[in-house]
């Protein structure tokens, strides 16, 4: 696959004002993505398989702000628990099987779901989507959970629209689009940039990613102070 910039999976979420940027990529590729100076990048790989060490995750998302996994099985949603990743994206044009244990374990770790609005935009994938979203949402108890859509495509009340159909209220829905998303960035650039409590300095021309340290009301539990 073609390392590229995937704009059908970029996203403006408009509530918290973060732009994020997606960049998509098979793991055997060695092409160098050249990604944007804007907003937060996320990488995301394609190609995990249960001989897939970590290393060569972090390696791949070595340059990224955010990395998140393709996932099309329970076994390798189990393995990658145990990883310093944000998030998964799971396969939801086929039926899977995926299963409570490890999603719960994912859900854990820290780890967000990411569900995006492509498969549900194509009348082929429709009906096998709104299932295994359906399916997440009850595995999950609606948590961790983060939405992401093509702007050119849906509106965000579109896309809420979508979702009350799951019998789920609104404002649960909306914070796939909003606290969630920040939960899960803030958490991410707390852990690359803070140490023992304590903030890297402040410095010129600071990255949209490291300006969300700023907005974090709480410690990390998994930094020490």
């Amino acid at each position: 696959m073609t390392n590229t910039n995937r704009p059908a999976e970029n996203c403006y979420f408009k509530r918290i004002g973060v732009e994020l940027n997606a960049y998509r990529r098979h793991l055997l590729d060695r092409i160098e993505i050249q990604k944007s100076t804007k907003g937060v990048s996320k990488i995301i790989i394609d190609g995990v398989s249960p001989q897939t060490k970590p290393s060569s995750i972090y390696a791949a998302a070595a340059k990224f702000d955010l990395c998140e996994l393709l996932i099309d099985s329970s076994e390798n949603l189990s393995r990658c628990a145990q990883w310093q990743i944000h998030s998964v994206q799971l396969d939801m044009t086929a039926d899977r099987g995926y299963k409570k244990g490890p999603i719960s374990s994912v859900m854990h770790a820290g780890i967000y779901f990411t569900i995006d609005m492509a498969g549900y935009s194509c009348a082929s994938t429709r009906r096998m989507w709104i299932y295994n979203v359906r399916n997440l949402l009850n595995l999950c108890s609606k948590k961790n959970i983060i939405v992401v859509f093509n702007e050119e495509k849906y509106t965000e009340e579109e896309v809420l629209e979508i979702f009350l159909l799951f019998k789920i209220k609104k404002r649960v829905a909306v914070k796939f689009l909003s606290t969630n998303v920040e939960n899960m960035l803030i958490t991410a650039a707390m852990k690359k940039y803070a140490y023992k409590g304590a903030i890297i300095p402040m410095e010129e021309n600071e990255s949209s990613f490291k300006r969300l340290v700023y907005r974090a009301t709480k410690p990390l539990k998994s930094i020490k102070k």
